[in-house]
């Protein structure tokens, strides 16, 4: 079913809201400032290697878990941002609240469903790149008649509690604002934005490490689904020194 922006439907934000409450979100917030000094701490080196790891991995359980044959993942960098692009389908509105919460969908899913797919606490370590990323892509919720673009803006440069709660409220009232109509469905856009030469440095060690590994880890472990990369365009203003 096509989305047809003249249809009467719940709000997405009224949704996001209804399934949350102020103690589990000062809980997140929390969780999200510790995991981000985990990985931009003492775990430096691995989080610079895993998190492109992260976001394919998550790319390609989407994929499987909605039956698709073919994962196309787009990566692309310029003078400011590096974007990760991919067509696994679209988010449903608990996946959407994990993501804007920085966990899993588990505490909003029923007893011994299974949990796949891009908004897992592992995608915290992408955070290693930037504290600041837009999300772009589609949600579906059969059960409410919504089939339709989004677009969030996550914010996490400051480790403050009140600060990502607030970010939390702001990415659910874009829920119901700024759609790209533009984009394709199905498509998921991450934009991250290269603030700092810290998060250059991981960027470039992560897509270094990506290119070598990635071969052998095709060869070996994704047999079931065919996963199509291509190739990344820097321009060269975007050269990271």
């Amino acid at each position: 079913m096509a989305w047809d922006p003249s249809q009467k439907e719940i709000k997405l934000s009224e949704l996001a809201e209804q399934k949350r409450s102020d103690s589990v979100l000062r809980k997140a917030a929390r969780d999200i400032i510790s995991a981000i000094d985990k990985w931009t701490g003492a775990h430096t080196s691995e989080a610079e290697v895993k998190w492109i790891w992260e976001l394919i991995q998550n790319a390609y359980d989407a994929a499987k878990s909605r039956g698709k044959q073919m994962l196309t993942v787009r990566l692309r960098i310029d003078s400011s941002t590096f974007i990760f692009e991919h067509d696994a389908g679209p988010f449903t509105i608990d996946e959407i609240n994990a993501l804007i919460t920085g966990g899993s969908t588990k505490p909003y899913a029923g007893e011994g469903v299974e949990i796949k797919g891009r908004f897992g606490k592992g995608f915290l370590v992408t955070h290693m790149i930037s504290t600041r990323i837009d999300v772009e892509g589609w949600v579906k919720e059969e059960i409410h008649g919504i089939y339709r673009p989004f677009s969030i803006s996550i914010n996490r440069s400051e480790k403050n509690e009140q600060f990502i709660v607030n970010n939390f409220k702001v990415c659910t009232k874009q829920l119901d604002e700024g759609l790209n109509k533009q984009l394709d469905k199905d498509i998921t856009r991450f934009v991250y934005y290269l603030d700092t030469e810290e998060g250059k440095k991981a960027l470039r060690t992560g897509l270094e490490h990506f290119a070598f590994t990635y071969p052998y880890v095709l060869a070996f472990m994704w047999d079931l689904l065919r996963l199509k990369v291509e190739a990344i365009r820097v321009s060269s203003a975007s050269r990271m020194k």
